[in-house]
């Protein structure tokens, strides 16, 4: 079998120049997953498609993580699944192809769609009403429906140049993300704080075909970086792979006691996101980001007015990208369930609403001047030079050194909690017996966990073990991070 790419709308109409750089940029990056998720596996680009042959041995777990990562990847519209059908010319493949759909639309209505490259004696319709004919002498309970039919049978034709045809039977078909190719349109730099609207905001960005970099303004410590840290890395792991970003976590914990102590309770919130725009902008200028990703909503709190926006925009003199400007909030917290960054949004407590009272709606211009002139710039400066940077791939490791928890290779008595995804878990069980819980179900179901017995959390790469271990440990659990030799 193989799989089948077909390239986003809007790459194909660009010039022949840029769609073969586009191209290019996507085969790139589809060669850059599959080294992890497939090694040996072949990505052939063509004019109006990618392919993907997997390795030899591909079982249906490997065939699984390719199809994740298309799904995920930029670029691509849609994913078709085929599977080659050896033949002789048209009547051959008729015969041969015919069987293989009967169970499929016994009692059932169908129509047969073939998609059909290249130079032949016969069109696709012809095709098409050949193959239909020969399902219903096979399946006399069948019928026919061109518009609504029950089942489609589809097949995918390649004429060559001496006429032999390269048939592949469509078995599933699935959407892809759109947008861009990573990497071909520059990169940004995502103001992310761990709730709903930042991370589903980075996720609109990304999906385009930015890269984004991310920024994180640590307002609560340590707590409020290993909070938002889990939901950084899903949105990496999950779409960005393909790329290394960046993460810069800024200590502004001394910035908002300095407003606080210098400013107008009603003007905290609009300048304490002027503050977080200009350190953003520095950084951005350092990782070579175009545009800041933020994840504001009109009119959703008052820092958020058309007034107040413009007065944070104008801290600044580079492009501000918001893909949730006219989104509703319920719409944003579904966009977030079905991404899976919900259950991180809610895990991670609201530090910047925290320091803010009876906000004004509508802040002038010269309110901002005033207290921005007594404000000491050096707390800004000394925030951003005390700013950590690593590259987002070092999370797992960087969690994992931030915990005091103990790190065991084997768990004794302790029940292993292994928090990954069932269907993960499932593709890849651990030798040792386990209680699946999943991370994001893991504050439903703590009734389950024992009081009277360690446990020991397992989880890829150890960045959940770490975060929810901190958290279990607070509620008075026995906690340890469980790294067998042999995952």
């Amino acid at each position: 079998m193989k799989f089948i790419i077909k390239l986003f709308a809007e790459i194909t109409i660009k010039s022949d120049s840029v769609r073969r750089k586009m191209v290019r940029q996507l085969e790139h990056n589809l060669h850059t997953l599959m080294r992890e998720d497939a090694p040996g596996a072949k990505v052939i680009r063509l004019w109006d498609r990618l392919e993907i042959i997997p390795p030899e041995g591909c079982d249906a777990s490997c065939e699984a993580a390719i199809r994740a990562a298309l799904i995920n990847t930029p670029g691509i519209a849609h994913i078709l699944e085929a599977e080659e059908i050896p033949n002789q010319g048209m009547h051959d493949l008729i015969e041969k192809a015919a069987p293989l759909y009967v169970e499929a639309i016994a009692g059932k209505t169908f129509r047969a769609s073939t998609r059909r490259t290249g130079k032949s004696d016969f069109t696709s319709i012809e095709f098409d009403r050949e193959l239909g004919a020969r399902l219903l002498e096979l399946c006399p309970t069948a019928k026919v429906d061109l518009h609504h039919p029950d089942v489609t049978v589809s097949l995918t034709l390649h004429i060559q140049r001496d006429g032999s045809i390269d048939a592949w039977r469509i078995n599933a078909r699935h959407e892809g993300l759109g947008g861009f190719p990573l990497g071909e349109i520059g990169s940004g730099l995502a103001l992310i704080s761990g709730g709903f609207d930042s991370g589903v905001a980075t996720y609109l960005a990304l999906r385009r075909g930015l890269i984004t970099h991310f920024c994180l303004f640590r307002l609560g410590g340590e707590a409020h970086v290993s909070s938002v840290l889990p939901q950084i890395y899903l949105l990496w792991r999950r779409y960005l792979r393909s790329h290394t970003p960046r993460l810069v976590i800024v200590p502004f914990e001394d910035v908002a006691e300095a407003l606080k102590a210098h400013t107008d309770p009603g003007l905290m919130g609009v300048l304490l996101k002027r503050m977080m725009f200009k350190a953003a902008e520095r950084v951005a200028h350092k990782a070579k980001a175009g545009a800041l990703i933020t994840g504001e909503s009109l009119a959703q709190v008052a820092s958020q007015t058309l007034t107040n926006l413009n007065r944070i925009d104008s801290a600044v003199d580079m492009l501000v990208i918001r893909p949730l400007i006219t989104m509703h909030k319920q719409e944003i917290i579904r966009e977030a369930e079905r991404l899976g960054l919900a259950h991180h949004a809610i895990c991670t407590p609201e530090y910047c609403g925290a320091l803010i009272e009876r906000p004004h709606a509508s802040v002038g211009a010269a309110a901002i001047d005033r207290a921005e002139e007594v404000f000491p710039w050096e707390t800004l400066d000394q925030a951003l030079e005390q700013a950590e940077v690593l590259t987002v791939d070092k999370i797992p490791e960087r969690a994992t050194g931030k915990t005091s928890l103990p790190l065991v290779t084997e768990a004794g008595e302790a029940l292993v909690i292994d928090l990954r995804e069932a269907a993960e878990a499932e593709r890849r069980p651990l030798a040792q017996a386990a209680l699946v819980l999943p991370y994001a179900q893991l504050d439903n179901r703590l009734r389950e966990l024992p009081r009277d017995r360690p446990l020991a959390l397992y989880c890829a790469r150890g960045l959940l073990s770490a975060v929810a271990g901190e958290r279990l440990r607070e509620m008075g659990y026995d906690v340890s991070i469980y790294r067998p030799e042999h995952a």
